[in-house]
């Protein structure tokens, strides 16, 4: 078990959690949350050739702060996916990612409206970016 202090907020960071503590985690990291302490990490997981990964060191991060550059970095690749696909949306404004899940077999209702802004404000909301991508025309 380590401890540190995350890079950005500074809050206090723990990685591992006790053997004699494996039957009660949630308990056990509420508990250091109250004291003050939070998970954090180290290192980074990153993909290599083929099927495998690796671990590389970084700077000490808490979850906290490691989420919210998740969440600011997948907003920005929406928002790009977004405008890339308004370009391909038809005069119809029939969501495309619908159509894509309906022929797939998952979705059986296909929103429809008469505003390109609508349309863009449904697949932001509605749909999850791997869903956006797999809609975009491919780049060669």
């Amino acid at each position: 078990m380590w401890t540190d202090k995350c890079h950005k907020c500074g809050r206090n960071i723990y990685n591992c959690i006790p053997d004699e503590q494996k039957d009660r985690i949630s308990e056990y990291i509420k508990e250091k949350e109250a004291d003050g302490w939070f998970i954090g990490h180290k290192t980074k997981t990153i993909p290599t050739w083929g099927y495998n990964y690796k671990e590389v060191p970084c700077k000490p991060i808490c979850n906290i702060c490691q989420k919210e550059e998740s969440d600011i970095k997948n907003a920005k690749e929406t928002k790009k996916a977004i405008r890339k696909l308004s370009k391909t949306i038809k005069k119809v404004f029939s969501c495309p990612v619908c159509e894509y899940s309906r022929e797939r077999g998952y979705n059986t209702k296909i929103f429809k409206t008469t505003s390109k802004a609508e349309m863009i404000k449904h697949i932001s909301e509605k749909h999850a970016l791997s869903d956006i991508k797999e809609v975009l025309p491919s780049e060669f």
